[in-house]
């Protein structure tokens, strides 16, 4: 009979080294996230920066804004000079030489505040308003900016 084979104890295998990625998942994930958001926010931000200038450049949110900022109605009420609040409401539609527009606009002086109503339609490239003006946010009081030369010229955004 012969003896059993000597079989020495088995040696544990070294594990297979742990890829780049399984190193450092910890913080590459989150980095990956928060890199991933920002860029979304900054797009988001650039879009939003593109449509409210291009707004603010128009025909309707420009001769809104001259008039409140010319009328001494508007400069007794709320004081003067007149500033333009941050954000507006309201849109713009143009298609060639026609389009709308439905805007208000925040306005605020050392004495009070309000915003303007503007109502405007855009044919064959002149814009008609149909309302341009201020409503006080004291009391409600409506301002007409209206008057002769209710059109502007050549308009666009």
């Amino acid at each position: 009979m012969s003896s059993p084979a000597y079989n020495p104890p088995m040696s544990p295998m070294a594990p297979a080294p742990k890829t780049w990625f399984g190193r450092n998942w910890k913080w590459f994930v989150p980095s990956l996230v928060v890199v991933s958001l920002t860029i979304f926010g900054l797009f988001i931000f650039a879009l939003l920066s593109f449509v409210f200038g291009t707004i603010r450049s128009s025909g309707p949110y420009q001769t809104a804004i001259q008039r409140a900022q010319q009328n001494p109605v508007v400069w007794e009420k709320i004081g003067h000079p007149v500033r333009v609040g941050r954000f507006f409401s309201g849109s713009i539609n143009i298609s060639g030489d026609n389009g709308n527009a439905e805007l208000s606009i925040p306005i605020y002086g050392d004495r009070g505040a309000g915003h303007i109503l503007v109502s405007a339609k855009k044919r064959a490239g002149k814009w008609t308003y149909q309302t341009l003006e201020v409503h006080l946010d004291s009391d409600g009081t409506v301002i007409p900016l209206l008057g002769p030369g209710a059109e502007t010229g050549d308009d666009s955004i």
